[in-house]
């Protein structure tokens, strides 16, 4: 039986500062958001997607009968997940941003109203029909950072979601601060899973859901839907980690991207041999000896999307929310602009959103994509490099 990767002994210490640094800028950002102003701005939305098909999105719990719960050890392994796709339905309940019990513990850890969370707007519909497609829809999967929630990185699962994809993001409970199942029930960790563990658990929850994709391929709302002989994964730091360690153990996973984040464990050293997207804040990949390094030992096709000023939680919902908080909040915008850097946020989404959608495209679709083969790009500030 194939193991899942490790994180080396030696890298231990700087992953958990590096995802430790994590986890506290995104609790402090979404205090920032909340406490910006009195009440929601109209302007406080997800950018429209950017794709022909209208989306729509519905939560799913799994349970794995196989794996016992890495911290409740008496139960059965329970996730959720979050299906984005295409549909062909105009109107409907619009999608919560955030779910209700999210909105609330974030809001009392921090002393304001929960109407403040839940006032970000999406495109998305609410438990809206799938469209059908003959053959089914590509699959892309998508990990969120240490500790953070799926919902803060609407943006871009939303955004593939209508260029024709199913996405289906993933919450790990005991690894995220908070997540609220379908039918109301929350975990929250009494403490933060310890690095090691939690990447490993990742593995095995991306794996898992692999295997739930081709049981909900068969009956119920996605039956012939999915087309699991064309699957990707993305993921955001420690996301983009397991999004390359996955791929090295299943083949299953015929593409991925890893959006700043350290690379861990065998991949590093031997490499991938499928196409690899590695998108990259400040000082870029190649100074950094960790991605450099796993760049090296890229055996297929590899793409290297560096974006100039850009920090951490560029990568996410943040890049939007900053003009939202310069406009309502000048010194909150300000100490967010400190987790994404200096940059035009809806630009620098702009930039990831196309990127990412090119590279599955092309990866996983076979279309033609000049835009990974354009240096300079038409995106100031974004510097690609493909691998030879």
């Amino acid at each position: 039986m194939e193991r899942a990767p490790q994180i080396p002994n030696d890298e231990q210490t700087a992953s958990r500062r590096y995802f430790a640094f994590s986890l506290a800028a995104v609790a402090a950002a979404l205090v920032l958001v909340a406490v910006s102003a009195a009440a929601p701005s109209p302007n406080a939305r997800v950018p429209r997607p950017t794709g022909q098909f209208h989306v729509g999105t519905r939560t799913m719990a799994l349970t794995d009968p196989a794996r016992r719960d890495p911290q409740q050890t008496k139960q059965p392994r329970s996730l959720v997940i979050q299906f984005w796709y295409p549909t062909a339905a105009r109107t409907g309940r619009p999608a919560a941003y955030l779910s209700p019990a999210v909105a609330r513990f974030i809001a009392k850890s921090n002393g304001v109203a929960p109407a403040l969370l839940q006032g970000v707007k999406l495109d998305a519909i609410a438990n809206a029909a799938p469209s059908q497609r003959r053959g089914g829809w590509p699959v892309v999967l998508f990990s969120p950072g240490f500790g953070v929630e799926r919902g803060l990185y609407a943006s871009l699962t939303e955004d593939l979601a209508s260029h024709g994809y199913v996405v289906v993001a993933i919450d790990h409970p005991g690894d995220a601060a908070i997540v609220e199942f379908p039918d109301g029930h929350v975990v929250i960790p009494t403490s933060q899973m310890d690095i090691q563990k939690a990447f490993t658990v990742r593995v095995a929850d991306t794996r898992f859901v692999l295997t739930e994709l081709a049981r909900l391929e068969r009956s119920g709302v996605f039956k012939g839907r999915l087309d699991l002989g064309r699957i990707g994964m993305f993921g955001h730091s420690l996301g983009g980690a397991a999004a390359a360690s996955t791929m090295l153990v299943d083949r299953r996973v015929r593409a991925g991207a890893d959006l700043d984040g350290l690379l861990f464990g065998q991949v590093r050293t031997s490499g991938l041999s499928r196409p690899f997207l590695l998108m990259s804040g400040e000082p870029g990949f190649a100074a950094d000896s960790n991605r450099a390094g796993f760049w090296k030992n890229l055996h297929g096709p590899h793409y290297a999307a560096d974006v100039k000023r850009a920090q951490h939680f560029a990568f996410s919902d943040i890049a939007f929310l900053v003009p939202v908080l310069m406009r309502t909040n000048p010194t909150a915008g300000a100490a967010a602009r400190q987790l994404v850097g200096n940059v035009d946020g809806l630009a620098t989404l702009a930039a990831e959103r196309a990127y990412i959608s090119a590279f599955f495209d092309h990866s996983l679709l076979g279309k033609p994509q000049p835009l990974l083969a354009k240096t300079p790009g038409p995106f100031a500030g974004v510097r690609l490099t493909v691998g030879r």
